[in-house]
């Protein structure tokens, strides 16, 4: 069969089930629905459709007296593609049957169905097995095909399926039977195991059925099961199909064999084995192993993936039937079992308890039967010796098979695991919608895979196959935690040229279907549905709702409005209940006085959030034909029923409404390049208005009060960018101003959408996407783009701002479900003033930052977390610092300490006294560590001399003993240093034992040397240590001091920061952040890569951790940003990628 004849196969199967599926639920579509859906089939989609028809207008009826040649027709037992099957009662023997019928000519295109009745009484007649449904008789009879069969009675395995997976119990069913004995699994093993000797029993008759699954299996009462509906056999000495549709010549698609997707067979015995087997393994736990939305999704996981290991549904299953069920839905087909005897025998040696394998017995084994039937008295020390040595070997022999096979399965996950994580990387940088969701799977499969390869064979047998490592998969389900991303989770289909609002909450949608005229769009129909399922809850085609071809809103409770009559009101209505609840009139400065249908104008209606007001926006639709008329805004108190504010304005050609999320101001355009805030609580006026040097496109009010802001989005003149800017009242400029890679899309008036927290606004662009944007200061989060296929007209956030809801001109609605915020980090703002540089510090306890700007180092400002460092603590000294070495907090955070140069200060907290201590003359401070009393520990140097000093006592030690050292930095104890030579090349970096005065070089160093290393820092535990070397390029190092050995290291730049990693206080992690903003964790004892992440866009100047185990991250011109790492081990859990402890 070549591609095309399957391709053109799937499209037939599919649109029989989705035929099944409308007839079930109410009936057919129309042609050219189904032409649309299933394009390519041509005339033969038109026969197959019309036989359709012809078999709902001639299929008998249901009632008890209806007869069918000689046969009695008591009840439908059900329907499919192969048509019907009923209770009957066959009156020339007295015996009741199952009959299936169906239309001679549906599905044949002509006269051949006798001919395929024929062929399949022929196939069934030859099937003499209990476990096989008998055929009695077939033929024709008033323009049917029949075939009577044998009556079953007794229930699906489907529907046992169904209640054990719902937990129904019934004292009667089969079900129950089987769920009332803690020895269902045995029974279930059973149970098709039986059919699986029946379905040999097919194949030994040259039949294969192609259509296993558990709908065709019932279970009779006494617990024996029966195989239906031969309808998809077909003899293997022919190709001819039987009474079928030619759609359905490929079976159902969830149990599809791979090489009957791949077009290679339409079936054969194996294939037969492995659809038994996809019905073991749903049996067994509920689920079908390969389940998708599409015929396409399910064939590709049938090809390309595997299912979830049922021990990790049912870990009560053992592991001799995993492998089994494992063996009989390999892809492979070489590896499958090849007849179903095999399958059943397999099944039968897992119930005894025998050892499973289908492999004959060895000459060995042979020789060992032999010798325990005949045993001779004269032979028998030999026998025995025989005997022994024998089972030796066979031991040895077996032994190695299980290693061979064992080493091949762990290859063969290993290379399944590299597979997930490539699919994954690429995955990544793709535009695809939901791709984060996607990764996240593959990590979780790619990291299952490589822990069974652990388990079935050491890591020396596969370790050829380059396999990346467990922080691999880590790190990239890391990205998809971090990547901004949405996918469509629900869809309202298709309803022709629609224009639509959603209400203020997402939870409803209006709508005005129309169709072109001459001169403007005419209204049809509008109609109110449910926001999430599209269910149609209202409609109504009254004159008087569609004389406006714009404007309309919707209330979370359901009412809408619209221009009234001649566009002299706005209108309230209950569509449900078909009546008008309220009558709004305009200012007589909007009316129209002698409105004319050139009179084309643009309308935008708004429910405040709490539904007590409605806003109206108006301009004229500006083009060829149109003549001018008012433009203006007006809004009212719901309530009271009263105006609360309106007048004409110059707006901009088009209307748009901006309302707070506590509805008490709202933000429209005033002017060409002006807009308005307008207070409606209480006393409405004017609040403030603002001007741009070009048009406002979009605006809304933020959260707060004082100032009132206002964030909107501005065209350009000429072509040029549109930019987002944020405004305050009183302010003569804007706050933020960002510049747009793309422009806002106004003439639809989707406009700009908040959350209800606050925190995210959305909006729609001119390429038919959605931009998502952090609100405080306008960064785009998330673009979801081509999310339609015509232009946007409304938008609306819901559940806490995690989903969100979207509709197009074209009729079409989606629901987005957007990644949640899962607390893995907070950004804080840095006064960096635009300067790259500065120096950041937070307390242990993670409760205050401290921060000296680059061009202000003099001062420190000290502010709480959480706050805004606006508010800050200003700390100064009179004494003029130098370059600042270091910024930090005492342990119990009561004092604060900047290390200069040339000068150390103390600050007490919050008080702000200042205590500050200078280096000897010709000397520097390097470095300094708080002491219990109040002490402060100082190092300081003279040219190539290290000096200790303590204050307030204002002792000395010199530390002339040491070898020429540049720099130094303590332990957490100040008991020890490390020392920074004056020459690499020549001197190695120390670590020097204060009180023993005893010094040991660095371990693992080149042996060529080193030429630079500076800053150094030791875990808090003194095992660890870590220093910056160069030589040639920046390298992190680490060592264990405990081991004396050098553990990791990272390449971090051509000039990294002083700063940029740190020790975990409690375990063993480092953390180090590199040039291009990437942050590396290390677990020092095991010496492995925790992950990898990107924590920001530039180089990383500090990180830091707290007592807590939280990190904080900080890049040049960027917010720091605290990780908790907590979170990201619980968000990474499911997956089973925890970060290790």
């Amino acid at each position: 069969m070549s591609s095309r004849d399957v391709i053109e196969e799937r499209l037939l199967l599919a649109f029989f089930e989705q035929a099944m599926e409308d007839r079930s639920t109410g009936g057919l579509r129309s042609l050219e629905n189904y032409e649309q859906r299933f394009p390519g089939l041509g005339q033969r989609l038109k026969q197959e459709y019309q036989a359709l028809l012809l078999k709902d207008s001639e299929q008998p009826t249901q009632s008890t007296d209806r007869h069918l040649g000689p046969f009695r027709l008591h009840r439908l037992l059900g329907e499919g593609g192969q048509g019907q099957v009923y209770e009957a009662t066959d009156e020339r023997f007295h015996r009741k049957v199952a009959l299936k019928i169906r239309p001679r000519s549906f599905g044949s295109g002509g006269n051949r169905l006798p001919a395929q009745v024929a062929r399949e009484m022929e196939i069934l007649s030859r099937l003499d097995h209990p476990g096989i449904c008998v055929v009695y008789d077939a033929g024709e009879v008033d323009a049917y095909a029949y075939l009577a069969m044998r009556y079953v009675q007794g229930e699906s395995l489907a529907a046992l399926i169904a209640r054990e997976r719902q937990g129904i119990t019934n004292g009667t069913s089969s079900s129950s039977k089987i769920r009332s004995s803690r020895e269902s699994l045995w029974q279930k093993t059973a149970l098709i195991e039986k059919v699986a000797r029946a379905l040999h029993a097919a194949h030994q008759s040259e039949v294969v059925h192609r259509d296993i699954k558990p709908a065709n299996i019932m279970v009779q009462p006494n617990l024996e099961p029966v195989i239906l509906d031969f309808g998809l056999a077909r003899s293997e000495q022919s190709q001819t199909p039987t009474l079928t549709l030619s759609g359905d010549l490929l079976g159902t698609p969830h149990y599809l064999a791979p090489e009957q997707l791949r077009g290679e067979t339409r079936g054969n015995p194996a294939s037969d084995v492995w659809a038994l087997g996809v019905t073991l393994y749903e049996y067994l736990c509920g689920m079908r192993p390969f389940e998708a939305p599409t015929f396409e999704a399910i064939a590709r996981r049938i090809e390309q993936e595997e299912p979830i290991p049922i021990q990790r549904l049912e870990p009560a299953i053992p592991g001799d039937l995993a492998v089994v069920l494992t063996t009989a839905m390999e892809k492979n087909l070489a590896r499958r079992y090849q007849t179903a005897e095999i399958f059943a025998d397999e099944l039968a040696r897992v119930q005894a308890g025998e050892p499973i394998t289908a492999r004959p017995i060895s000459s060995i084994g042979r020789l060992q039967r032999w010798t325990r039937r005949n045993p001779a008295p004269a032979l028998l020390l030999l026998v025995l010796f025989l005997g022994l040595l024998g089972s030796a070997l066979a031991l040895q022999e077996f032994r190695d098979l299980a290693d061979q096979r064992q080493s091949a399965l762990a290859v063969s996950e290993v290379r399944l695991a590299k597979s997930h994580w490539e699919q994954g990387r690429l995955l990544f940088y793709s535009q695809e919608h939901g791709r984060s969701w996607r990764i996240l799977e593959l990590a979780e499969a790619a990291a299952t895979a490589l822990q069974k390869a652990s388990l079935d064979a050491t890591p020396e047998t596969w370790i050829e196959e380059e396999l990346p490592a467990l922080s691999d998969f880590r790190s990239l389900a890391m990205k998809a935690l971090l990547l901004p991303d949405g996918r469509e989770v629900s869809k309202i289909p298709h309803q022709a040229l629609t224009v639509a609002a959603y209400s203020p909450d997402g939870t409803k949608l209006v709508t005005r279907t129309a169709k072109p005229g001459t001169n403007r769009i005419h209204a049809l129909a509008i109609s109110l549905l449910d926001g999430e399922t599209g269910e149609v809850l209202a409609r109504s085609e009254r004159p008087e709702l569609l004389d406006a071809e714009e404007g309309l809103a919707v209330h979370n409770e359901g009412w809408i409005a619209v221009p009234g009559p001649e566009e002299e009101t706005i209108d309230i209505w209950d569509l449900i209940e078909q009546k008008r609840i309220q009558r709004l009139k305009l200012p007589p400065s909007l009316i129209l006085p002698d409105r004319k249908p050139s009179h084309r104008r643009w309308w935008k209606l708004a429910f405040s959030p709490d539904g007590k007001k409605l806003a109206a926006s108006v301009a004229p639709k500006e083009g060829r034909g149109t003549i001018p008329s008012p433009r203006g805004f007006a809004a009212w108190n719901l309530e009271q029923e009263a105006p609360l504010v309106g007048k004409q304005t110059q707006t901009y050609r088009w209307p748009w409404i901006g309302w707070s999320l506590d509805s008490r101001h709202f933000v429209i355009p005033s002017g060409t390049q002006e807009i308005g805030i307008y207070r409606v609580e209480g006393e409405s006026a004017l609040v403030s208005g603002f001007k741009l040097d070009a048009p406002f496109r979009g605006a809304t009010v933020l959260p707060g009060e004082k100032p009132l802001r206002v964030l909107a989005i501005a065209g350009a003149h000429q072509g040029g960018q549109d930019t987002l800017v944020i405004m305050k009242t009183g302010g003569k400029a804007p706050d933020h101003l960002v510049r747009l890679d793309h422009k806002i899309d106004t003439p639809n008036t989707a406009g700009l959408v908040m959350d209800a927290t606050g925190t995210w606004l959305a909006y729609a662009d001119t390429d038919r996407g959605i931009r998502i944007r952090q609100v405080e200061d306008g960064r785009e989060f998330l673009h979801i783009g081509q999310a339609h296929q015509t232009y946007l007209d409304s938008l609306a956030f819901f559940n806490q701002g995690h989903r969100l809801r979207s509709h197009a001109r074209g009729g079409e609605g989606k629901t987005w479900e957007l990644i949640p915020d899962r607390g893995l980090f907070e950004d804080f703002a840095v006064p960096h003033g635009g300067k790259r540089r500065g120096v950041l510090s937070i307390s242990p306890n993670g409760k205050l930052f401290a921060f000296i700007p680059e061009d202000k180092a003099q001062n420190v400002l000290v502010w709480p977390v959480g706050e805004p460092w606006e508010n800050a603590l200003e700390l100064g000294s009179e004494i003029s610092v130098q370059s600042v070495f270091h910024l930090f907090f005492s342990p119990d955070e009561s004092k604060l300490v900047r290390i200069s140069d040339n000068l150390t200060t103390i600050w007490t907290l919050p008080d702000g006294k200042a205590k500050n201590f200078l280096p000897d003359q010709g000397t520097r401070f390097l470095t300094g560590l708080f002491q219990p009393q109040d002490s402060f520990l100082l190092l300081q140097t003279k040219e190539t001399e290290l000096v200790l000093r303590l204050f307030p006592e204002g002792k000395r030690e010199s530390l002339d003993w040491l070898p020429e050292s540049v720099n130094g930095d303590f332990d957490f104890e100040g008991t020890r240093l490390i020392t920074s030579p004056l020459d690499p090349l020549q001197h190695p970096p120390l670590v020097v034992d204060l009180g023993e005065k005893t010094v040991q070089p660095l371990p693992g160093l080149p042996e060529e040397g080193i030429h630079v290393i500076r800053n150094h820092k030791f875990s808090e535990d003194g095992r660890w240590a870590s220093s910056l070397l160069y030589d040639g390029t920046w390298t992190l190092a680490a060592w264990d001091l405990r081991n004396q050995k050098r553990v990791w290291e990272v390449a971090v730049g051509i000039n990294p920061d002083w700063d940029c990693w740190a020790h975990h206080p409690r375990k063993a992690w480092l953390a180090a952040g590199t040039e291009e903003g990437m942050i590396h964790l290390f677990n020092l004892k095991s010496e492995e890569l925790i992950m990898q992440w990107s924590g920001h866009p530039r180089k990383i100047r500090k990180l830091q951790f707290t007592q807590a185990g939280r990190l904080l991250s900080w890049a040049a011109l960027e917010p720091g940003r605290i990780w908790n790492l907590e979170a990201i081990s619980d968000a990474l859990e499911p997956y089973g990628l925890a970060l290790p402890d």
